[in-house]
């Protein structure tokens, strides 16, 4: 019986698991039935609350321009910029999504870190996502 990984949870899967998909490497969908319902009641619970997930990302985009110091360099907002297309390349090429991660957070509890170079790191997303809004040492 042929198996497949799903991006999404990392489960080997029979093939009946996955939707079939023309324009997939394979001709199947990358993520298992039960991620892609999940994913879809996301996408529809952001489009019935599109008020608060606008205010949400717009509370994030300005703690990320308070905690982007002015002293910064133009290499350093370049170098920035490549971790964020490292971390879009790396999801195109594998298949899996990538984060550019805060090592310390923005708006942690304890601590609060500076959108500055040397606090971002590219880990996929699953370990950003697990990681969350904490810091640990």
């Amino acid at each position: 019986m042929q198996t497949l990984r799903c991006t999404q949870c990392g489960m080997n899967e029979p093939l009946s698991m996955f939707r079939p998909r023309a324009h997939c490497k394979g001709g199947y969908s990358k993520t298992c039935n039960e991620c892609s319902d999940c994913k879809n009641k996301r996408a529809e619970t952001k489009k019935r609350n599109k008020a608060s997930v606008n205010a949400l990302t717009r509370k994030r985009q300005a703690a990320k321009l308070n905690r982007t110091p002015s002293w910064l360099s133009e290499f350093d907002h370049l170098k920035m910029k490549c971790l964020y297309q490292v971390a879009a390349m790396r999801t195109r090429e594998s298949g899996y999504a990538w984060h550019v991660d805060h090592i310390v957070p923005l708006q942690g509890k304890k601590v609060s870190g500076m959108h500055v170079p040397w606090n971002l790191q590219v880990i996929p997303a699953d370990k950003n996502v697990s990681k969350g809004n904490r810091f640990d040492v």
